[in-house]
């Protein structure tokens, strides 16, 4: 394991500073920069979370701001995610965790996204945190972890991303979920043994159903815990309110709700955990959970406090701007709900699934040839998915019939474009919710919340409106967990095994080998992804990235600086596009910032967007050099046709030949070699009448001429020659 940790860190920081800002990695380096060593970055919805740019500022103020301190962050955690799954190894068995780590080490989206400035892999490393400190919260008494966990569940993860919002309730409706089933299998069970439902109800003879519930000793701590937890929340908000005015409106009417809130809820978790005459469930896990709450209570308590002291000071950048404590998230929901509903960044539903099919093909078959053993081997199980799913198929149907799909509403409200898209999610919906309830009744609960986790946020991705290859890394992670869970139970089948015990071992080197393929496989596109291709537009999880031509740019302007020996006061009119990411290469100059109008500007560089020069009348081609730079590129594909694919595969098979058209068939054959070239050596195919995957945006760049070296001999002073001076003529002498 450490040896995996070692090199998944050197995959990480190898040469992590030679690549080429993104747009947006140049905007959180520089606003990063604003934290420290300026100290004027006031919080923005648009950069999510600050905890990055505090992070990186910080770092900026000990080792100095540059390339490879703005990446460091994202590396460092990036790589001890790796670590991390080593941490549930009593969840994944020691094989199943140690392959975990091996995919997570050459995952091709995990690696270029933790060499990427951006929030993801800290999200990412705080979430599996906070899952593992859950896990000793509940297996342990340490006071430590239980604070530990509300610190990073309310204060951590809230100030990086706001797309913590899905994993929480990923946890939130698969606790429920637990919690239904184990109480439903309880009662169902008690009532088949029962001779009556006061019995199976828990109800003994001579004494009411209250008096059972409740006990004056219990009701009495019931009330103390409520009581305490309800003023500690009070006198926290009193005392923010202190040290922050006006950053709760009407603070003492709102601490008393909050603290009555508070203490009714610990009273009825502490009647439920103390004095329920039965547990509740096959398992009782309400009570359970419910008397582990109460028991830790002050250290939940404490990690409210230090979350909350954590969301004042980062989001008000150590109280330097003031919100109101609830209008920093406000408009933080606000915004991104908006771009939700705009859809800016438009993808088809099934954005992620390609990606996931092409970059993680090795834990993704694992996964789902988990799921499919799964099915197979349980006849009664795959019954009620079969049932469910006809059911399922049928009633979209007749709600179909009753409302036509509409691709216009649905793309601007569910954002699907076609009715398949519709049976795509629903089906992935009942197969995750059965998977998951099958494993929950094996007790298996870990496998089945990793099941829940990756296919609910696939979902709910994929309904996002902003498509963006970086959101991978929130599906890819559980994805590696449950692909490790897969071989930790594939380890125990074999050690489980009595007479057959040669024959169960065999299958599973068959499948570690076809896996271990599959994984060098991924180990080739980790080395491409992350260093040979890692501006390559045809690269589906590299979106639209920097053009090396724009480094090659902010180094000349280097030079240009020391050649002139105006070192930081180089005159510079930069505006545009090229603005991000030039911004943070030029953070230190101290004129790029306040451009010239171009019809008088002599500022020996130019940045402006192509085809505003010729806006301008004036010839620039006298006093400069012009050139085209490529700023960014991407590729946006010609959606294959799904259902000429299955005509042509329908052929293949010598279905309906007849029935089929040539030209459905002859198509799909030609999108399934697209399909086929782009999964093996993804090759990027041409849209119709283009010759290339698309046409880069450009920029122009103008140095002027006389800043290039020998241009002084090549261009000698010469000197005007004298104008003749006209002699005046005589004045007129005037006689008396």
């Amino acid at each position: 394991m450490v040896l995996l940790v070692l090199a998944a860190g050197g995959l990480r920081f190898y040469r992590v500073a030679d690549k080429p800002f993104a747009h947006d990695e140049s905007l959180f380096a520089y606003y990063s920069y604003c934290v420290y060593p300026q100290w004027n970055y006031r919080y923005d919805p648009l950069l999510h979370g600050p905890l990055l740019e505090h992070l990186t500022g910080a770092l900026y103020a000990v080792c100095g701001d540059s390339n490879f301190t703005a990446h460091f962050w994202p590396a460092l955690l990036g790589a001890l995610c790796i670590g991390l799954a080593w941490g549930f190894r009593r969840r994944l068995g020691d094989g199943g965790a140690l392959t975990a780590a091996a995919l997570a080490c050459v995952s091709p989206t995990l690696l270029f996204y933790a060499r990427f400035l951006r929030n993801d892999s800290l999200l990412l490393f705080f979430t599996l945190l906070f899952l593992m400190s859950y896990d000793r919260w509940i297996l342990r008494r340490n006071a430590a972890w239980p604070a530990f966990f509300v610190t990073l569940f309310m204060g951590v993860t809230l100030c990086v991303k706001e797309n913590w919002i899905f994993f929480a309730f990923n946890g939130a409706t698969f606790l429920l979920l637990v919690l239904t089933v184990d109480v439903k299998v309880g009662a169902w069970r008690r009532l088949r043994s029962s001779r009556s439902l006061a019995q199976a109800l828990g109800v003994r003879k001579g004494r009411r159903v209250w008096e059972q519930l409740t006990d004056s000793s219990e009701l009495l701590l019931s009330l103390q815990l409520g009581v305490a937890n309800g003023v500690a929340w009070a006198v926290l908000i009193v005392v923010i309110r202190q040290l922050i005015p006006k950053l709760f409106p009407a603070s003492y009417v709102l601490a008393a709700a909050i603290a009555t809130a508070v203490g009714l809820s610990f009273l009825l978790l502490s009647i439920l955990a103390r004095s329920l005459g039965r547990p509740l469930g096959r398992d009782g896990l309400a009570r359970w959970f419910a008397r582990r709450s109460c028991q830790t209570w002050m250290a939940l308590v404490a990690g409210m406090l230090i979350a909350t002291a954590l969301y004042c000071t980062l989001f008000t950048t150590c109280f330097r701007f003031r919100w109101g404590f609830f209008q920093i998230y406000r408009e933080t929901l606000a915004y991104w709900a908006g771009q939700h509903m705009e859809h800016r960044l438009k993808g088809p539903f099934y954005y992620y699934m390609p990606r996931l099919l092409v970059y993680e093909t090795a834990p993704l078959a694992l996964a789902l040839g988990g799921a499919l053993v799964t099915f197979a081997r349980r006849w009664r199980l795959l019954a009620v998915v079969a049932a469910g799913e006809a059911a399922l198929v049928a009633a979209l149907q007749f709600l179909l019939t009753l409302r036509p799909f509409d691709p216009t509403w649905a793309d601007t409200h569910i954002h699907m474009t076609a009715v398949w898209h519709l049976y795509l999610a629903a089906t992935i919906g009942w197969l995750t919710l059965c998977l998951a309830v099958s494993f929950i009744l094996r007790r298996e609960r870990f496998h089945a919340f990793l099941i829940w986790w990756t296919c609910m946020g696939l979902l709910e991705y994929s309904y996002a409106g902003e498509k963006v290859p970086w959101i991978g890394v929130h599906v890819v992670g559980p994805l590696i967990l449950w692909a490790g869970s897969e071989v930790g139970r594939l380890t125990r089948w074999v050690g489980a095994a009595r007479g057959g015990r040669w024959l169960r071992a065999s299958a599973a080197a068959a499948v570690m080998v076809c896996v271990a393929l599959l994984a060098a496989r991924g180990v080739q596109m980790c080395i491409e992804v992350g260093f040979t291709r890692n501006t390559d537009p045809g690269e589906n999880i590299i979106y639209n990235h920097t053009m090396p031509e724009t480094l090659e740019v902010a180094n000349e302007i280097e030079e240009v600086a020391k050649q002139t020996g105006a070192g930081y006061d180089l005159g510079m009119t930069v505006q545009g596009e090229a603005t991000w990411p030039l911004i943070w290469y030029l953070r230190l100059y101290t004129r790029f910032s306040y451009p010239q109008p171009l019809e008088t500007t002599t500022d020996p560089i130019i940045v402006e967007n192509e085809g505003e020069l010729e806006k301008v009348k004036r010839d620039f081609e006298t006093d400069y050099v012009v050139r085209k730079v490529g700023l960014r590129q991407a590729w946006v594909p010609a959606e294959l046709d799904v259902g000429a694919m299955g005509k042509a595969a329908l052929a293949a098979a010598g279905l309906e030949r007849d029935w089929l058209d040539p030209s459905a068939v002859a198509k799909g054959r030609e999108d399934w070699g697209k399909a086929w070239r782009y999964f093996w050596k993804r090759e990027a195919w041409l849209n119709p009448g283009e010759t290339e995957i698309s046409v880069p945006y450009s920029y122009m760049y103008l140095r002027r001429r006389d800043t290039f070296p020998g241009y002084a001999e090549s261009h000698p002073f010469v000197a005007p020659s004298p104008v003749a001076q006209e002699t005046p003529e005589p004045l007129p002498v005037l006689t008396p």
